[in-house]
């Protein structure tokens, strides 16, 4: 009987919550009429909208979505189980393949050996002012023997112009004398293999450099030259001359000085002593026999160095002599003083100074007939230095 009680209270529980449940949906349900007609159209309306942005999003995110995919590597790895369509390929136009520029020909090289050059005709730049050598059409040669031939002295290489090729500098000497002109040129070769003149270096000039020596050509293109202050020739040895390394550079137009001196100091070498005197007077001889012979002697240093250590050479001939007191021979600080010879060690002589002596010079027996007189100085090494021009320190002697 219990059981039938709990089975009727059951069914009773459910048939009120089917009873709520349709009451509440009925609150739902629109009566057919004009509002379900309206409810109709609103949602068809909406449905109609959404479908609408939903295409137009299509629109948008579909090219979207393909600019992606042609930036982004696909996974090579889908999921598992998925099967992903397969994206066709872009079609990309062909890269046109561009043209190939024209190349610049390659320079010719301008290596030109010594031989090549000395059998070949060529033109030379101007030689320095004065007597000199041919320079247009001249010819080059191994030797200089006679006034006028054009010597290859040296031959040096490499890219001095930058133009990724080989160029020869050359040494050439004008045969003038001893002391001809000399100068550094630079030879090239034309596209069919001509030689032909780059452009002058450096020359000799007739102050200083006066002598070109060596020369050489660094990696970088600069042409290094020795030059000279002073020539060798007329009793001047180039062991005296200074000598200097400069350098040239190729500006594309000519060659400028770019590296070293641009000028030489005074020479300590270069002496330029003059001299002059009066006539060796004799008196008339004493008991004995002894003649006192008078001669005042002027000295001047007309060169740009200092005279370290002067000496004045007298040379009599014949019998020679001997010095009595006199103020010449007082100022001398060191002297020989007996015989053919006789010298006279005297201070310094500075630029442009003059000294003026008078020498008592005393023979016996025979009186000297003739003499000469030289101006020399010593060097540091108590040798006799060279004079510039040794002509005008030295002089005969006229006795009466």
């Amino acid at each position: 009987m219990a059981e039938t009680d709990d089975l009727a209270y059951d069914d009773f529980a459910l048939d009120a919550e089917f009873a709520a449940f349709r009451t509440g949906l009925l609150d739902q349900i629109t009566p057919p009429g004009p509002d379900a007609v309206r409810s109709t159209v609103r949602h068809r309306r909406r449905v109609a909208t959404t479908t609408g942005l939903a295409l137009a999003l299509v629109l948008v995110i579909g090219p979207v979505a393909a600019v992606a995919s042609l930036n982004h590597t696909p996974n090579p790895s889908p999921s598992t189980g998925t099967t992903a369509d397969p994206t066709p390929s872009p079609t990309v136009a062909p890269t046109p393949t561009p043209s190939t520029a024209p190349t610049t020909p390659a320079a010719p090289d301008g290596r030109i050996s010594p031989t090549e050059l000395r059998g070949a005709t060529v033109d030379l730049p101007a030689w320095r002012p004065g007597p000199g050598c041919p320079d247009s059409g001249a010819r080059l040669t191994a030797e200089g023997v006679d006034d006028g031939d054009n010597v290859l002295v040296k031959t040096a290489y490499g890219d001095i112009d930058g133009d990724g090729a080989t160029e020869t500098v050359a040494l050439v000497r004008c045969m003038v004398g001893q002391a001809g002109p000399s100068q550094v040129v630079a030879f090239d070769r034309d596209p069919a293999g001509k030689i032909v003149t780059l452009g002058q270096v450096v020359r000799s000039d007739l102050n200083t450099p006066q002598w070109l020596l060596d020369l050489q050509v660094r990696a970088n293109g600069v042409v290094r030259v020795q030059v000279a202050d002073l020539a060798p020739g007329g009793g001047w040895d180039l062991d005296w001359s200074q000598r200097q390394w400069r350098g040239y550079t190729w500006n594309g137009q000519r060659f400028t000085q770019s590296e070293g001196e641009r000028s030489f100091p005074d020479n300590p070498y270069n002496m330029n002593l003059t001299v002059t005197a009066t006539d060796l007077v004799y008196g008339a001889p004493d008991d004995g026999g002894t003649r006192t012979g008078e001669i005042t002697v002027t000295m001047t240093n007309v060169g740009p160095t200092a005279a370290p250590r002067p000496r004045l050479d007298f040379k009599l001939t014949p019998g020679g002599g001997g010095s009595s007191a006199s103020p010449g021979w007082y100022a001398c600080q060191e002297h020989s003083m007996q015989g053919e010879h006789l010298y006279c060690g005297l201070p310094p002589l500075e630029p442009g100074q003059e000294r003026k002596l008078t020498f008592h010079i005393v023979t016996m027996g025979q009186t000297p007939t003739s003499g000469t007189l030289a101006l020399r100085t010593l060097d540091k090494d108590g040798k006799i230095a060279p004079d510039f021009s040794d002509w005008d320190n030295q002089i005969d002697i006229r006795i009466r």
